[in-house]
């Protein structure tokens, strides 16, 4: 899932764009990508 990067003193909070979900935190965190933007098709 997406997800927004935010720095804190001693670790790192992983806050999902998904409201419902909680955040993760951690101390050592690897980013794989950024996206840049957002494809959706609706019927």
């Amino acid at each position: 899932t997406l997800k927004r990067f935010f720095r804190e003193r001693t670790r790192v909070r992983l806050e999902p764009a998904n409201s419902s979900m909680s955040p993760i935190f951690a101390i050592n965190v690897k980013v794989q990508g950024k996206c840049v933007g957002v494809i959706r098709k609706y019927a």
